[in-house]
């Protein structure tokens, strides 16, 4: 999955996984890349699978339990625990399937050039080669995808099945905020939710601000007066600016943000930003902003608006670059 920073991928992920065990998965539960990945990985599927696996084979080894934890039937020897995680991910796969369950292993805020998430990558792989019955999902920002897509050893993922997370529709979260402020007797005018909706601009984790601080600044009775539903607003918006915008910007290259600052401030028609007013600006040529342009869409932080033309995907980040210029 691509998607841009709080654009819900975490929460997607989690629903997945629920709806993975009423068919019959066995849920390696979101894991993050980091340092570990692959033994938590390992952990989690010996967690999920233990109780499936103690009622199909009752009678198994101690060797067994000690060393795998999941009830036995895995029929490792001890000197296996320094067998490689691709050994031990593939034969714990294959003994849950052949008690008739599946696994799904499910991998949160992908990284680029990761050891790890390259090694989880070519198991899964190989165990597919071999025929188990395994699946694995990946979500990301771009960058970090189109890095992984485009690893010379993992060609193979380019055949797997690619989501890309869009804005949520204004309408579909103004019935959302209906029915939520209704259950929970805000009373809130259909102007003003819809405005609230609009703010949003399709994030879901605005969307959750905005939601959050109306019902927070709403009073004892679920009035919201015009200046707590504007302190509500003003609230998720420097929220989002923080956790979201300059989050997003801290991680980009000096260049990539005088890039955006540029963007930002120059001249723009109701279409979109011009690259070669950008490279007027910076004092670069055309074709030297528009590596960054590619860049930068890559990574989902700005998207084609027409020929010559951009525009920000990230909500409030024109916003957020406007306000460090006048800073």
């Amino acid at each position: 999955m691509k998607t841009t920073g709080g654009a819900g991928k975490t929460v997607l992920l989690l629903e997945a996984a629920d709806i993975a065990r009423q068919y019959n998965y066995i849920v390696a539960s979101p894991t993050i890349v980091a340092s570990g990945m692959c033994d938590r990985i390992v952990e989690k599927i010996q967690e999920a699978a233990k109780s499936y696996i103690k009622e199909a084979r009752p009678k198994i080894t101690s060797v067994n339990i000690e060393l795998f934890g999941i009830g036995g039937g895995v029929g490792f020897e001890t000197e296996s625990a320094t067998k490689s995680f691709g050994y031990k991910v593939s034969k714990l796969v294959a003994e849950i399937n052949k008690i008739g369950k599946s696994v799904l292993i499910l991998i949160d805020e992908v990284q680029a050039n990761n050891e790890e998430l390259r090694q989880l990558i070519i198991a899964y792989q190989e165990m597919v080669g071999e025929g188990l019955d395994v699946m694995l999902i990946l979500a990301g920002l771009p960058m970090a995808l189109s890095s992984l897509l485009n690893d010379k050893v993992l060609t193979f993922l380019n055949r797997a099945n690619k989501i890309y997370l869009s804005p949520l529709p204004t309408g579909e979260i103004d019935s959302y905020f209906a029915r939520a402020f209704d259950s929970l007797g805000i009373k809130l005018s259909a102007a003003r939710r819809k405005e609230a909706a609009e703010k949003t601009q399709g994030s879901p984790y605005m969307m959750q601000l905005v939601g959050h601080y109306i019902v927070l600044y709403a009073s004892d009775n679920g009035d919201v007066s015009e200046a707590s539903f504007n302190d509500a607003l003003e609230t998720a918006k420097s929220y989002f600016l923080n956790d979201i915008c300059k989050t997003t910007l801290d991680a980009l290259s000096q260049k990539d943000q005088e890039f955006l600052l540029t963007a930002a401030t120059v001249e723009k028609s109701n279409i979109g930003i011009e690259i070669a007013a950008v490279a007027d600006n910076m004092n670069v040529s055309k074709q030297y902003a528009q590596n960054y342009r590619q860049r930068l869409i890559q990574s989902g932080i700005i998207e084609p608006a027409g020929r010559g033309l951009i525009r920000f995907a990230v909500p409030y980040l024109e916003d957020y670059l406007k306000q460090l210029q006048e800073a």
